[in-house]
């Protein structure tokens, strides 16, 4: 993968900033080693991805470029700006099918912890 450009964004974070649910599926087997990198604002792939299906109107390939995102291992728990998380952002905007997904994650993680 390439490294961050001029506003400290990877690949992953210009893919769901374009809403490019085929870009992001092709990169993700390859770019675990960069999924959790913070952009200029402080935003992971996963933050960035929750915090525009916040502000945009939802469309069915937001939310599962942030299912994709979370099969691959991001964290919804992933501190932004100072004290928020995508969990936080999900909760305050209503996005209930996100929330069930971090919510399905963050339980799978505890479980996978137990081995």
């Amino acid at each position: 993968m390439e490294p961050q450009d001029f506003i400290d964004r990877n690949p992953l974070h210009w893919a769901v900033h374009n809403n490019c649910l085929k870009c992001l599926r092709t990169m993700l087997p390859q770019a675990t080693q960069i999924i959790e990198e913070k952009d200029g604002n402080d935003m992971t792939p996963l933050n960035l991805a929750v915090t525009q299906l916040a502000v945009n109107s939802q469309t069915q390939d937001m939310i599962l470029g942030i299912e994709a995102l979370l099969q691959a291992g991001a964290d919804p728990l992933s501190m932004m700006q100072g004290s928020l998380t995508s969990l936080h952002i999900a909760a305050a905007n209503g996005l209930e099918d996100v929330l069930q997904a971090f919510l399905n994650a963050i339980r799978s993680r505890k479980e996978m912890s137990k081995f």
